[in-house]
This record gives C-alpha cells, structure tokens and sequence, in this order.
C-alpha cells in the first residue's frame, strides 16, 4: 500500500506540475509584457516632456533675446548726438551703457 501511495503522490505531483507549468509561463510572459509597456509609455512621456520643455526654453531665450535687441536700439536711438561727440566720447557713452544696463538688469 506505501508503493501506491507514493505512487499516487507522485502522479498527483507530476499532473500539478503540469497544470502549474503553463500557468507560470504565461504569467511570466504577460509580467515582461506589462513590464515593457510601462516601460515604453515611461520613456516616451519623458521624451515628450523634454521636448516641450526644451521648446519653451528656447522660446523664453529668443524672447529675451529681442528684449535685449529692442533695448538696445531704443538706448541707441535715444542718446543725444551731443552725448556721443567731443573729447569724452567714449566716457560718456560707457556711463549711459552702465546705467541702462544696471536698470534693465543686463549684464
């Protein structure tokens, strides 16, 4: 009776591994599945986050650009002919270039 007891163990062993083995292949496979959806999904949404971002940022610097663009052709335009002749020149031309500067916040 022992011999067909462990015999019955062992087929009863043998047919749960059979059903079992399926199972766990089929897990293991739809796990890599999830695991690389999720991965894609992760990496395109940064990939698109970056992009915007990057876009935005170069948006803020071509604006900026032109503020300082715009600034300078008004200061330009608004300093007097007899600001920019005679002995000091240059001297005065730099002190009104620091003070533009020093109020719009360039460096």
């Amino acid at each position: 009776m022992s011999t067909l007891g462990s015999r019955n163990l062992s087929l009863q062993g043998k047919l749960t591994l059979s059903a079992l083995t399926p199972l766990i292949i089929i897990l293991l496979l739809s796990s890599l599945a999830t695991f690389w959806m999720i991965n894609a999904w992760i990496v395109g949404e940064t990939q698109s986050r970056v992009r915007q971002n990057l876009s935005t940022a170069h948006e803020v610097l071509l604006s900026e650009g032109r503020r300082i663009e715009d600034l300078l052709r008004l200061s330009a335009s608004s300093l007097s002919e007899t600001e920019i002749q005679g002995a000091e020149a240059l001297r005065a031309l730099q002190v009104r270039l620091d003070e533009i500067a020093r109020h719009e916040g360039l460096d």
